[in-house]
């Protein structure tokens, strides 16, 4: 009997005491996580817009480069580039002026994927319509087939077309229109979802 108490009150404590740590461990390293989310994101908003960045730069210089070059809106109204229909306004969105003039502007978006939510985010010439760059920061989709959204090759594609009736050319390979994206093969439902994505966001 004296053995089973022992046992039990040992497995307590020291259930306990590895959750303790744990959870100090945790917060101790919250700031620092929180600090390499926040690079990641900048790396990806200032990618978009064209801003050049070091590829080794830390949080703090992303955060810099961003505030010496680009704003962020969230949401605005009553900006010239505020269009009626446009997501504009509704979403949080950066611009990248230079020299007085906006050189691209970028949303932030998502949608669902074939396992989760798709996080992305859209950069467009001042024009609001051909596309400057996107990235596809966050999913849960298949490693290997829907997977492929987040790598470069992928989301080079989209630079240079226009939003305006994007689709994704199955079998891949024939993208041709400047509307036209190849699809990622044996990825059709991830690539479905992020077509319903840009419908929803234009």
């Amino acid at each position: 009997m004296n053995d089973k108490v022992y046992t039990i009150l040992y497995a307590a404590v020291l259930g306990t005491a590895c959750a303790l740590f744990l959870t100090a461990a945790s917060e101790k390293c919250r700031p620092y996580q929180q600090a390499n989310l926040k690079a990641e994101k900048m790396r990806n908003v200032l990618g978009v817009l064209g801003i050049p960045f070091q590829k080794d730069a830390k949080a703090k210089e992303l955060l810099k480069l961003f505030a010496d070059n680009a704003r962020e809106e969230k949401p605005f109204a009553n900006d010239t580039l505020s269009k009626e229909g446009s997501p504009l306004g509704k979403v949080v969105t950066y611009f990248y002026d230079k020299d007085g003039k906006t050189e691209s502007v970028a949303i932030e978006f998502d949608g669902p994927g074939l396992w989760g939510k798709i996080h992305a985010i859209l950069s467009l010439a001042p024009d609001l319509k051909t596309i400057r760059g996107v990235r596809f920061y966050k999913h849960e989709e298949t490693p290997g087939l829907g997977g492929e959204i987040s790598k470069p090759g992928f989301q080079a594609q989209f630079e240079g077309k226009v939003i305006d009736g994007l689709s994704f050319v199955k079998p891949p390979k024939k993208a041709a229109g400047e509307t036209d994206v190849d699809a990622i093969t044996a990825a059709t439902l991830t690539c479905d979802k992020v077509q319903v994505m840009f419908e929803e966001v234009h």
